[in-house]
């Protein structure tokens, strides 16, 4: 279970990753949702982290959190490019 110690605290400029055409790059900072099971990311906190790599056939990001958490396959839809 994740602990809620890293929660992302200030209010940073995201914008929503283009689900047509990825944006994101191996080593941008994102900000993204945690999924508990891997399942409903929609109920999860949102989190600062750096994305480990991108898999443009399923759609998904591989995170890796600033708290050390990963998760491999965050959906685009529930990541974010920090500025």
């Amino acid at each position: 279970m994740r602990m809620a110690t890293k929660k992302a605290t200030k209010k940073a400029k995201a914008n929503p990753v283009d689900d047509n055409d990825c944006s994101l790059q191996i080593g941008m900072r994102v900000y993204a949702q945690w999924s508990d099971n891997g399942k409903d990311y929609e109920k999860g906190d949102w989190y600062e982290g750096v994305a480990q790599n991108i898999d443009y056939v399923e759609r998904t990001v591989d995170i890796l959190f600033d708290d050390g958490d990963t998760d491999p396959a965050v959906p685009w839809k529930y990541a974010r490019i920090l500025d």
